[in-house]
């Protein structure tokens, strides 16, 4: 598809939109220019996304499953929150108050 095909679909859709919603935010998106998101952030979100990728790249993450083990109990309840008493997680994972403790502190 060439430019000048694209801006006429582009004509033809406005043209019959009238949602103001929808018009607003086209108008937004053509008068941001070539504007990118990036150049807003601050220099420590900017270094907090760099130390990301990082990591991604040296292979320092977790998987989706390893989440859930650390944080759910078998029953898909948060281990640990304001809805799950202490009493109940040490009830649910056969622990003790001692061994909560250190596993507790191994996972952080």
């Amino acid at each position: 598809m060439n430019v000048e095909t694209l801006r006429l679909q582009i004509i033809n859709v406005t043209i019959g939109l009238k949602d103001i919603n929808i018009l607003d935010r086209i108008k937004s998106v053509l008068s941001s220019g070539e504007k990118d998101w990036w150049d807003d952030l601050s220099e420590e979100k900017k270094a907090s996304f760099e130390t990301g990728n990082n990591q991604i790249e040296n292979g320092q993450t977790i998987s989706y499953q390893e989440v859930k083990d650390r944080f759910l109990d078998s029953g898909g309840r948060k281990l640990f929150g304001p809805k799950r008493s202490e009493k109940d997680l040490l009830k649910s994972k056969n622990i003790s108050k001692k061994n909560l403790a250190l596993q507790s502190v191994k996972r952080f």
